[in-house]
């Protein structure tokens, strides 16, 4: 709405929501994208503040799956267990030694068929020996003026 009550469109670019952590987790932020017509190219910088990064795992699933698989965890709110579900699951690619020879920048990139049009997350876990920070994106994959929108979680070690 604006200043005279009349609705009006809003527009909102490369939404990421990261946690205001107090916690020494890696920090993972998508410094740059590319989405529509089938293709994706998600940049990402990542930063550790231990020696090196334990294990980095790449994972792109429809959103419907993504949330249905998160479903199945007995959790408060669904977010809680996506740390366990990239640790676990054999649909993630391990790009730890990509992450670790182009110190900490990383490029996915993926190509979508006209019979996947669909909306998608992007979802990249990283671990150190503080914790894990899963970063998802949600997109389509073929219309390019949809959101693309991010949010990370921390799962600090215990």
């Amino acid at each position: 709405m604006d200043a005279n009550g009349d609705w009006v469109k809003a527009s909102v670019d490369n939404v990421h929501i990261k946690p205001a952590a107090a916690n020494d987790c890696p920090e993972v932020d998508v410094t740059n994208y590319k989405v529509g017509n089938g293709d994706l190219a998600i940049q990402y910088t990542i930063k550790s503040k231990a020696s090196s990064i334990k294990s980095a795992r790449m994972l792109v699933m429809k959103e419907w799956d993504w949330d249905n698989a998160l479903n199945a965890y007995d959790v408060e709110t669904p977010s809680m267990a996506w740390a366990d579900f990239m640790a676990t699951t054999d649909k993630a690619e391990d790009v730890t030694e990509v992450v670790k020879q182009f110190n900490g920048k990383f490029t996915f990139t993926k190509s979508f068929s006209d019979a996947e049009r669909d909306w998608y997350v992007a979802v990249l876990a990283v671990t150190d020996d503080y914790g894990t920070t899963v970063t998802r994106s949600t997109f389509h994959s073929h219309i390019t003026d949809a959101e693309f929108g991010t949010l990370s979680k921390t799962f600090p070690k215990k």
